[in-house]
């Protein structure tokens, strides 16, 4: 099996509170088989698909400037 691409999402705001970016992060992993890395701003909670797609890998920004690379 070869390797497989790698996405990027941007999120300027709460992921949770972005649903459009959620979509678009599980159409990468889903439909284009992408490792997809989501950077956005913790607070809300993501939808349970996001999270538990083993595709897709969520850091959180704190809002001192630094990345947390959970």
């Amino acid at each position: 099996m070869g390797k497989r691409g790698r996405a990027c999402v941007v999120v300027l705001g709460d992921l949770g509170r972005s649903p459009r970016m959620q979509y678009h992060a599980l159409s990468l992993a889903r439909q284009a088989s992408l490792e997809v890395d989501i950077v956005a701003y913790g607070g809300s909670e993501p939808h349970s698909a996001v999270i538990e797609n083993e595709s897709i890998h969520i850091h959180t920004m704190v809002l001192s400037g630094g990345i947390s690379w959970s």
